[in-house]
């Protein structure tokens, strides 16, 4: 999910002020590595998601799918959501 867009939700939730100000900066200018056994990646820059094994990340992606079954939903487009998935 692109940060923008999340943020785009988070004002459409009523989150605003210093709350909002407070939720982009914890989800901008953050990098991740990946470890597989013994290896380690270089570090990148987390570009969009949510924070793996945060307590703010299920949080966010709740707001993000709500949004857009909502707006599936204006379209007569039937989905199925559980946990992080989608069908449509």
């Amino acid at each position: 999910m692109s940060h923008e867009k999340l943020f785009f939700c988070f004002v459409q939730y009523g989150i605003k002020g210093e709350l909002l100000v407070w939720l982009k900066e914890l989800f901008t200018a953050r990098s991740y590595q990946t470890r597989v056994g013994q290896s380690v990646s270089d570090l990148a820059a987390l570009l969009s998601g949510v924070i793996q094994g945060s307590g703010i990340g299920p949080f966010a992606f709740v707001i993000f799918i709500a949004t857009l079954a909502k707006l599936l939903e204006a379209h007569n487009i039937k989905s199925k959501m559980f946990a992080d998935d989608v069908k449509v």
